[in-house]
């Protein structure tokens, strides 16, 4: 559950390597759906609703990833963290659409849902876009913090590209 990765993050955010290493945060549209006129609707409704408005452009949060520079170890933090092109830095979990930025070690899911509404970007398409390398030369995440489904769905596994070669899996 997100509780249960929440304090994995928190507990993790404590060691010195969380400084060195860049992270995705996965979960669910119900979970992550950062639009005002999604996130409202019926559980059943919010997929389909969301991914017609990306469809047809009409999703801001997810149009606004476009502007948005996603960079690693942003103000000593890992890669959890935003940053606008305008290249404005900070390590607070603040923000805005004019150019603000979040940078943090990991962030639980509260936190993530903060700096990614104050950035008015779709924070289920954000965490995804960390699990591959970029065409801007962003590395993909180092460690990738999912529920458990994620990894035993292989349809899930698919869809994230999520490969096992060369990585250690931690059950809790």
């Amino acid at each position: 559950t997100h509780t249960q990765l929440s304090q994995v993050i928190s507990e993790y955010n404590k060691t010195p390597y969380s400084a060195y290493t860049s992270t995705a945060l996965l979960g669910s549209r119900e979970h992550f759906c950062t639009n005002p006129k999604v996130n409202t609707l019926e559980k059943g409704r919010i997929n389909g609703e969301c991914n017609k408005l990306c469809k047809d452009r009409k999703c801001r949060n997810r149009n606004n990833l476009e502007t948005t520079r996603i960079t690693d170890h942003v103000g000593g933090g890992g890669g959890g963290g935003y940053r606008k092109r305008s290249g404005k830095e900070s390590s607070s979990v603040q923000g805005s659409s004019e150019g603000g930025s979040v940078a943090t070690s990991c962030l639980d899911m509260e936190d993530l849902l903060s700096a990614c509404k104050g950035l008015n970007i779709c924070a289920y398409y954000h965490q995804r876009s960390l699990l591959a390398p970029s065409d801007d030369g962003t590395k993909a995440a180092d460690l990738i913090c999912m529920p458990y489904n994620y990894i035993f769905n292989p349809e899930n596994r698919v869809g994230l590209n999520i490969r096992f070669r060369n990585a250690i899996l931690i059950f809790d």
